[in-house]
């Protein structure tokens, strides 16, 4: 299917697991795709990968949380295609587990789960305008913020914060017939869990047992939301806006 063709498409987040997954499937529709990530190398490559495979493709390195390096590269964007058909806003960060946090961990929490998504939105919407009605941003927060399972509150709350600024988006830019919505993915086999410091054996235990709670009996893959958000991108979607859309395998029901 072609149904994106001639449209460009920026994956904030895109250089792994749903953002690179996300970048391969909008370009298999034929998108333009811009990847930007804070790890430029991994962007170039993420980037040669999808041109590889057939598909237009563009690196950018950015630190979402930074509202300038948000302007510097959406004026990049501006000056190369002059026109953003969609938005995913695919960043979000760890936290500390508990409520004992200081400021500064709360900050940046915030800076990069919520901060991020709402000012690469207002970079975003001039260069969208013009592309309404064909216009969709979407954003990625967390089935933790639909449930609370332990872990971190803060990473929870502040996820927590996307799904309102979804809907405030979605009130904001209907009229200009721009569109928004969210994903809540849950337990997806990416780079997240590696965090916890596993090896390799460990790693592979604990993502059989992620799946024992999800009704659908298996972890889900980042290929199951880049469908998802390639949906959401799309004209098919066209009469969807403010949703936030669980993507967990039964997991929440």
């Amino acid at each position: 299917m072609s149904n994106l063709k001639d449209r460009v498409a920026l994956v904030i987040g895109g250089a792994a697991g749903i953002g690179l997954a996300s970048a391969r499937a909008l370009a298999a529709k034929g998108a333009a795709v811009v990847i930007s990530d804070w790890n430029g190398d991994a962007a170039a490559r993420a980037a040669e990968e999808v041109k590889a495979a057939g598909g237009e493709a563009t690196p950018y390195q950015v630190d979402a949380s930074s509202p300038s390096q948000l302007r510097s590269m959406f004026d990049f964007l501006g000056k190369t295609y002059g026109r953003l058909h969609v938005l995913f806003s695919n960043v979000g960060s760890r936290a500390p587990e508990g409520f004992n946090v200081t400021e500064e961990q709360f900050d940046a929490a915030f800076a990069i789960n919520l901060k991020s998504h709402f000012f690469a939105t207002n970079c975003a919407v001039p260069y969208m305008l013009p592309c309404a009605p064909h216009a969709s941003i979407i954003y990625t927060s967390s089935a933790g913020a639909l449930k609370f399972g332990g872990g971190s509150p803060l990473y929870n709350i502040s996820k927590a914060g996307v799904l309102m600024l979804t809907r405030a988006f979605a009130r904001e830019l209907g009229p200009a017939r721009i569109r928004a919505n969210a994903i809540a993915p849950g337990a997806i086999e990416t780079a997240f869990p590696r965090w916890a410091g596993l090896d390799e054996e460990n790693y592979r235990e604990a993502v059989r047992r992620s799946g024992f709670n999800v009704p659908l009996g298996r972890i889900g893959q980042p290929e199951d939301v880049a469908s998802v958000v390639a949906f959401l991108a799309s004209d098919e979607s066209m009469y969807l806006t403010g949703l936030t859309i669980p993507i967990d395998g039964g997991e929440l029901a």
